[in-house]
């Protein structure tokens, strides 16, 4: 099997210290806890959170992501969501779990 169809059958979820918060419109808040990251909060004032605002399809796969559910079970009810005329949900899925698992904010269960 290849990395990609491994990842399809993998559980995500959010690590801790990652939530998904609103105001008016959706977004990650991510607490800020390495050592850098606490000095600039301390002594240059830094919020203790990152916000990184969410699209619609971004708020929808990250409330997916409850360490339960497949990549495969999330592609499922993303296409019932918000369809795939051009037949790349999948890769628009896949490539969004990337970058949240590449800025350490999703762990996988297996």
């Amino acid at each position: 099997m290849k990395k990609k169809d491994n990842m399809l059958l993998l559980s995500p979820k959010l690590k801790e210290g990652v939530k998904v918060a609103r105001d008016q419109d959706p977004y990650l808040l991510i607490q800020r806890q390495n050592w850098l990251e606490r000095l600039s909060i301390r002594f240059f004032k830094q919020p203790s959170c990152r916000k990184i605002k969410l699209d619609a399809l971004g708020e929808f796969v990250v409330g997916q992501l409850d360490g339960k559910q497949t990549v495969l079970d999330i592609e499922k009810r993303f296409i019932e969501k918000f369809g795939n005329e051009d037949d790349k949900a999948l890769a628009r899925l896949v490539k969004f779990l990337q970058i949240l698992e590449a800025n350490q904010w999703i762990e996988w269960n297996k």
